[in-house]
This record gives structure tokens, C-alpha cells and sequence, in this order.
């Protein structure tokens, strides 16, 4: 089996970040215990450019790949909607589910990627060392509640006094992932763990 993951994120035009972004998840992936060939990551740069990268991929899928899409949410989501409903509806998307496609190809990191972050605050000090400002970032458990809006500021906040300076998401943010515990992602997210059990079951 073969598993392809459109992510949205680095942008095929910088190499570096694209780079990155692939080493980030693959070290998120073997932390996680994946078993078999490690899934594919290609950097689609921007959410609609994922999307647009993943329709022609699931299109052209031969026997024994597995296409997926991995996207920010920029939102949030309302109990009980899916996933293709929420992206069909929500203002700026209008994306189409692909006739080949159903809810095990589309997943989100929620509002923001960063919100990952928000789960392994030992990643965030071990990243940013001793003047990192833990009581800055969030009290909500629930990452996966929390607006866009907040999860930046929070980060920013945090990290405001750092050595490595105030967050930013072309200098740390792919970084910080691939040192982040799956597990304590997983434990607080309900999105994120329906990702990491769908690649482990296809590992």
C-alpha cells in the first residue's frame, strides 16, 4: 500500500520549507510507531493549492495507492457536520467531494496547524529553552476548540522573550513538529487522532 499525503504547507515554490515540512512529518510519523514504508508527504503550499494537488492525484490514482488531504480548518466546526459538508459550505472554499473520495481521504489539523503545538507544551520549552514562557500559552486542553486567532497569540506570547525570538511559522513551525510527541496529539484531539489512525491502519 502506498499512501500519498497532500499537505497544506511550505509551498512548492521554497524548497527549504518544503524540506522541512516533509522531515517534520516523517519524524512525527516513526515517533508514532507506523510500521512499513512511511507515507509520502508532498507540500502543497497554500489550503487551495492542497486541494487542487489532491483532486488530480485521487483522479489519477492507480491500484494500491491511498490519496489523502490534509488541511487546515480555518474554522470552526459544528457537531454532527462532515467533513466534505463543512469544506462545501464554508465561505471561500466550495470545494466538490471527488466521486472517489469519502471521509477517510480528507482530515484537518483544525483551525491551524499550530494548534498540534498546543498538546506537547514539553516540545514548545525544549524548542525555545529556559525563557520560554509556558503560563502564556492557553489553559484550554481541548486544542481543537481554540480559534486561529488565539493559538497565534498564545504562541507569540509565549515566546515573545525567547533567544529564537517570537514564533514564526516559516522559521519554527515545521521544526517544532517534527519534535512533538504523537501520542499527547492524538489524547487531545479528536481530529488529529482520526488522522493518526487512519495512516496506521494503512501502515
Amino acid at each position: 500500500m502506498r499512501v500519498k499525503i497532500y499537505v497544506e504547507g511550505g509551498g512548492n515554490d521554497n524548497s527549504r520549507l518544503c524540506a522541512e515540512l516533509r522531515q517534520g512529518f516523517q519524524s512525527l510519523f516513526i515517533k508514532a510507531g507506523f510500521g512499513g514504508k512511511l507515507p509520502s508527504v508532498i507540500a502543497s503550499g497554500g489550503r487551495a493549492e492542497a486541494f487542487h494537488d489532491f483532486q488530480i492525484a485521487i483522479r489519477k490514482s492507480k491500484l494500491g495507492e491511498v490519496i489523502l488531504l490534509l488541511v487546515d480548518s480555518e474554522g470552526g466546526i459544528e457537531d454532527g457536520v462532515t467533513k466534505w459538508d463543512y469544506v462545501k459550505t464554508r465561505v471561500g472554499d466550495n470545494w466538490e467531494q471527488p466521486k472517489n473520495a469519502n471521509e477517510n481521504n480528507l482530515f484537518f489539523m483544525i483551525e491551524c496547524m499550530e494548534s498540534w503545538f498546543l498538546a506537547d507544551k514539553d516540545a514548545l520549552k525544549n524548542f525555545y529553552g529556559k525563557d520560554f514562557h509556558e503560563n502564556s500559552l492557553l489553559k484550554n486542553t481541548n486544542f481543537e476548540s481554540i480559534s486561529k486567532q488565539n493559538v497565534y497569540s498564545s504562541l507569540e506570547n509565549a515566546t515573545k522573550g525567547t533567544i529564537k525570538g517570537r514564533y514564526g511559522k516559516g522559521t519554527h513551525s515545521f521544526k517544532i513538529l517534527g519534535m512533538l510527541d504523537p501520542q499527547k496529539i492524538k489524547d487531545h484531539g479528536t481530529y488529529a487522532r482520526e488522522f493518526f489512525e487512519r495512516i496506521e491502519e494503512l501502515s
